[in-house]
């Protein structure tokens, strides 16, 4: 009997020690992982980017000034037409008022551009309609896809700049793995192998495959390519060449004022 309670503890104990010995948890890399966009540019000069975009945002009030100057002229007497009494008085809209009016979908539409001509809105507001699309063609013209997008980037350039944030990019798809996972730039390969190694000193990953670069890399121009390492507790997968950095200069322009300053 003692023999058999002596076996059984020792199988008990065998089977403890083997169940210590598993690593808990899992680690998968699909063969797509991998970023949505697996390139970013880097330029290594932020403050140059910076006054280039000023300066076409300039450039473009420069060349369009006389437009959209006439432009703010004939939104102001339009709004001064639709703002009087006399406009909102007329007589004509008392067709709205009419039993079969309604019958129309586009009933109010049709009255609106009557009394517009009326009081002489319908030729102001044509040549606002083509002075706008003046207005865009030139903005084309100049590479600008919009003022509003042009403004956007300036002030993302210039938040750049003034805290000196740095590149990152989107986090990496078909990782899975038991928190907490770690992720580390392992190589980097460039045409110049002495540009890669210092290029080290200046990317790193952040959060869920996250690739950071900081701020102005004083690196040579060139591309990047990078493989990481993820792991967490008891395993580990290499994911190779699995992004692109582009390190671009952009040179130094002389600051171009705006109309108004």
């Amino acid at each position: 009997m003692k023999k058999l309670i002596y076996l059984l503890a020792f199988v008990v104990a065998g089977l403890c020690y083997a169940c210590h010995d598993i690593t808990v948890g899992y680690l998968i890399v699909g063969e797509t992982a991998g970023y949505p966009n697996d390139t970013m540019i880097v330029i290594t000069k932020a403050e140059n980017e910076l006054q280039r975009v000023k300066n076409i945002e300039a450039s473009f009030y420069l060349e369009s000034q006389e437009i959209q100057d006439r432009i703010e002229e004939l939104d102001n007497q339009i709004d001064n037409i639709k703002n009087s009494d006399e406009y909102w008085d007329d007589e004509l809209w008392f067709e709205a008022d009419e039993d079969d009016f309604w019958d129309d979908p586009d009933a109010w539409e049709k009255l609106t551009a009557k009394v517009d001509e009326k009081y002489g809105i319908t030729p102001l507001q044509t040549e606002l309609d083509e002075l706008s699309l003046k207005l865009n063609n030139l903005a084309t013209e100049m590479g600008i896809e919009s003022l509003e997008i042009l403004k956007k980037d300036i002030e993302t350039w210039k938040n750049k700049v003034d805290y000196k944030l740095p590149y990152l990019s989107s986090e990496i798809d078909g990782v899975k793995g038991t928190a907490i996972l770690y992720f580390r730039v392992v190589d980097v390969k460039s045409d110049n192998s002495e540009n890669a190694a210092k290029f080290m000193d200046y990317v790193e990953v952040k959060g869920h495959g996250q690739i950071s670069v900081k701020y102005n890399p004083e690196v040579p121009v060139g591309t990047y390519l990078l493989t990481l390492e993820v792991e967490n507790e008891g395993r580990s997968k290499i994911i190779e060449d699995v992004f692109t950095v582009i390190l671009k200069d952009v040179p130094e322009e002389a600051p171009i004022p705006m109309p108004d300053e």
